[in-house]
């Protein structure tokens, strides 16, 4: 399947460079936040917040991009990725999924009023392992009545990009995981992302348990890396 046109829920610090980066590359993108005032801003032409080249992105995203408040036209698309906050919350645990709940949901209650019948998500925010299998999964299946493989399928894109340099990042990343639920899913996600990529970096496919652990085993990989130079400036001073 060629994919030239996604639906897009999340338009954060890291969702908004991600969905201008798709725009900006030729791909038509129905975006989503639930932010009023941001949303005016970027349909006034206004820079929501500062991150190095996204003025210059949002400008060469406009014509492709449209920012609004609701689901409206995620029926004409096949596609869905998801970029919202898992933010550390004493009560859901290290990374709390409500937020990627409440797309999911507001995702299938769009669907439900169409007559679509098939639909693919995709996952780009951080998450424990087995909250796809766990948590999301089921509850797209419970609310369509769908089975994954079949109406729906479902990927896992972790970001590995830094506030300052986010687009950057997502231009020339030094490697790219894809988790997948069948080869089918991995090779649509692929080929969507590869039009946007300025480098040729290495994808690593696996199922979407194994995407969901790499992403925290190099988060805490990171940390643990930062957390030995901190260590050693301080014995240091």
């Amino acid at each position: 399947m060629e994919v030239d046109k996604i639906s897009f829920i999340g338009l954060g610090k890291l969702g908004l460079p991600l969905a201008a980066h798709f725009a900006r590359s030729g791909i038509q993108v129905v975006a989503v936040d639930k932010n009023q005032t941001l949303v005016d801003k970027l349909n006034n032409e206004e820079l929501p917040f500062f991150e190095p080249q996204l003025e210059e992105h949002l400008s060469g995203a406009r014509g492709n991009i449209k920012y609004q408040t609701n689901q409206d036209g995620f029926e004409e698309t096949d596609l869905t990725i998801i970029l919202v906050n898992t933010p550390n919350d004493p009560v859901h645990g290290p990374f709390s999924n409500v937020q990627v709940i409440s797309a999911i949901e507001d995702i299938c209650e769009t669907l439900k009023k169409t007559e679509k019948k098939t639909h693919n998500f995709v996952l780009s925010s951080t998450v424990m392992p087995g909250s796809i299998r766990d948590e999301f999964i089921p509850l797209i299946e419970n609310t369509m009545g769908w089975t994954l493989g079949e109406e729906f399928n479902f990927a896992y894109v972790p970001d590995f990009v830094a506030l300052g340099t986010v687009i950057r990042d997502f231009e020339n990343p030094n490697f790219m995981l894809i988790g997948e639920n069948n080869n089918y899913i991995g090779e649509v996600v692929e080929q969507l992302y590869r039009k946007t990529l300025k480098n040729d970096p290495p994808i690593k496919r696996m199922n979407l348990l194994e995407g969901e652990l790499s992403k925290i085993a190099f988060n805490a990989f990171i940390i643990s890396k930062l957390s030995f130079v901190n260590f050693l400036g301080n014995v240091c001073d």
